[in-house]
C-alpha cells in the first residue's frame, strides 16, 4: 500500500513511528526535507512537494519524498518492492530526475526505473555519511581562533562563498537566489563562522537542527585562499563539540564526498564514524 500525505503534520506523525536511534542518521536527507516542509506547508502545494509511505505485509516500510526539481529521496530502510514505487509515479505522471538513497537502494530504484520507463541513469556523487556522538569527540586544535554565529556584517561575504561552494562541489541544480538564502539562515543562525585572532572570516559551516537530539553540518567551506591550515577540521570540530555539550545524548552528522579524500580523512580524526555509502543518480 501507498499513502500519499497532502499535511506535512500528518507525514511526520507517520515519520515519528519509523525514525529510531537505530536509523535517524541515515535518514537525514529526509528529515530535513520534511522539516521544510512544515515550515511553510503553503510551499508544499505550491512546489509540488512528493510525500510517500509504502508499506508492506513482509517488506516493511519505508518513505519517498521529493522537491522538484530535485532528486526522488528514498528511506533507510525502504521495502524491495520498487516496481510499486515507479508505477505510483508514473500513474502520478512525475518527472523523475534522479535519485538520492542508500547506495543498495538507489541501485535498485534506478534499474527498476530504467524498466519501467528505458531512461538510461548515470552516477553523480558517492558519498558517505558519518555520525558523532560526545563519546567518541576528539578535539582539534590545529588552528588558532574561535566559531561565532554569523550575523549581516557577513552576508556579502557568505552570499560569495555559498556560490563558490556550489561550483566547487559540482553541483548541477544551483541556489537560485543565493543572496535571499543566505539572509535566511544568518536570521536562523544556522551559519558558523571560524574567524583567526585578527577577526578575519576564515570559513564557515551551517549546523541545522534535526529533531530534539541530533543536528547536521553543511555548507563546510573554506576560500582557497585560507585552505591547509585546519580551518574545516577546526570549525567542524568546534561546531559539533558546542552541540554536544548542550545535548549530551544527541548526535551531529553529514555527508562527505568520496571524491574527496582529504574531507573523509579530516571528519573521522574529529571522531566522526562512517554509518553507510550513499549514491546520487541521474535518470537520462
Amino acid at each position: 500500500m501507498i499513502q500519499e500525505f497532502s499535511s506535512p503534520v500528518r507525514c511526520k506523525q507517520a515519520w515519528d513511528t519509523f525514525i529510531s536511534r537505530d536509523n535517524q542518521v541515515v535518514n537525514n536527507l529526509p528529515t530535513r526535507i520534511l522539516s521544510y516542509c512544515l515550515e511553510d506547508e503553503a510551499e508544499v502545494h505550491r512546489k509540488g512537494i512528493l510525500m510517500l509511505r509504502q508499506e508492506t505485509e513482509d517488506l516493511g516500510t519505508g518513505f519517498a519524498f521529493m522537491t522538484p526539481p530535485h532528486r526522488l529521496v528514498l528511506s533507510v530502510p525502504y521495502p524491495d518492492d520498487f516496481e510499486s514505487l515507479a508505477n505510483r509515479l508514473i500513474e502520478k505522471e512525475r518527472k523523475i530526475p534522479g535519485v538520492v538513497a542508500a547506495r543498495d537502494i538507489g541501485f535498485k530504484f534506478a534499474n527498476c526505473w530504467k524498466d519501467k520507463t528505458q531512461a538510461a541513469f548515470k552516477l553523480g556523487h558517492e558519498m558517505t555519511v558519518y555520525e558523532l556522538r560526545k563519546e567518541a569527540l576528539f578535539p582539534e586544535r590545529s588552528c588558532p581562533g574561535n566559531i561565532r554565529i554569523a550575523n549581516m556584517d557577513d552576508h556579502a561575504e557568505l552570499t560569495d562563498w555559498l556560490i563558490q561552494f556550489e561550483i566547487d562541489a559540482n553541483l548541477l541544480i544551483k541556489t537560485q537566489d543565493p543572496w535571499e538564502v543566505i539572509r535566511q539562515l544568518i536570521d536562523k543562525e544556522e551559519i558558523f563562522i571560524w574567524e583567526n585572532s585578527s577577526k578575519e572570516r576564515m570559513g564557515c559551516t551551517r549546523r541545522l537542527q534535526l529533531d530534539d537530539d541530533g543536528c547536521c553540518l553543511n555548507l563546510v567551506y573554506t576560500p582557497q585562499s585560507k585552505r591547509n591550515q585546519g580551518v574545516a577540521s577546526q570549525l567542524v570540530a568546534a561546531v559539533s563539540q558546542a552541540f554536544l555539550e548542550r545535548n549530551p545524548t544527541g548526535y551531529c552528522c553529514l555527508f562527505t564526498d568520496n571524491a574527496n579524500p582529504t574531507s573523509n580523512s579530516i571528519y573521522q580524526k574529529i571522531g566522526y564514524q562512517e554509518m553507510a555509502q550513499f549514491v546520487e543518480i541521474d535518470f537520462l
